[in-house]
């Protein structure tokens, strides 16, 4: 719990000035307390944090899941029981590999994330890369369902003041 006085936020707990009275003599002293009735006789208030606007709670959640989508298409992809890594250079690569399928030299190589796998022919190239595309296709449109399914339950406890 936090509490204001004077525009300044103050944390648990408050060093407040008391008056103690002993044997008929009264006494000011300065002790540190979290009693909230006696916080609040002192002139303080409960702290109420700002509400974040609704589009950059959104924008945060999006922010999120894009991270994770990138991650899952970054480490995740699997083809012939391999893992491959689709950084955003690789998948240009594979993209080139691709076009020029039908005047490579067979087998060709390329690595995974714990080796290497030749691919025999053309055909190979075009299913692994295909798979590839669909990989981060799938990713991406989960991606965007999760942001759209997100944003949805965001607007709601928003709009509801949770």
């Amino acid at each position: 719990m936090k509490y204001t006085k004077d525009g300044k936020i103050y944390d648990l707990p408050i060093l407040l000035e008391v008056e103690k009275e002993e044997n008929g003599v009264v006494t000011k002293i300065k002790r540190y307390t979290t009693d909230k009735a006696l916080i609040l006789s002192a002139g303080y208030t409960e702290y109420v944090a700002p509400k974040q606007p609704l589009s950059v709670l959104i924008e945060q959640s999006d922010d999120a899941i894009n991270a994770v989508t990138d991650m899952k298409i970054l480490n995740e992809f699997e083809y012939k029981d391999e893992r491959f890594y689709l950084t955003t250079e690789n998948q240009i690569n594979f993209g080139n590999m691709y076009i020029i399928r039908d005047v490579l030299q067979y087998p060709t190589t390329i690595k995974t994330q714990e080796g290497f796998l030749e691919l025999k022919n053309a055909e190979e190239v075009s299913d692994f890369y295909m798979q590839a595309v669909a990989f981060v296709k799938s990713c991406i449109e989960e991606g965007w369902q999760n942001k759209a399914e997100a944003a949805k339950k965001i607007t709601e406890d928003y709009n509801n003041g949770i």
